[in-house]
């Protein structure tokens, strides 16, 4: 994901991918999808980053997104 991007958009286009694989048979656990989204996002969200796994916390994909969405306004 390019930097100033919408990562909103990005996201979402990463759900549906995760879905996909997941219709067509692949298991992906969802710590495992989650850390997927955090790795391809810029790096202004290398704190988020951090934090999510300093504090071993646990999201799903929906609240993860509801997250970075909070921890932009913050970033900008």
């Amino acid at each position: 994901m390019a930097e100033g991007s919408s990562f909103r958009e990005h996201v979402l286009k990463l759900m549906s991918y995760l879905n996909e694989l997941e219709i067509l048979g692949a298991e992906i656990d969802k710590e495992s999808q989650v850390q997927m989204i955090l790795q391809t996002l810029p790096d202004s969200f290398q704190q988020f980053r951090v934090k999510y796994n300093m504090n071993k916390m646990d999201m799903s994909l929906v609240k993860l997104l509801n997250e970075l969405q909070a921890a932009e306004t913050i970033i900008k």
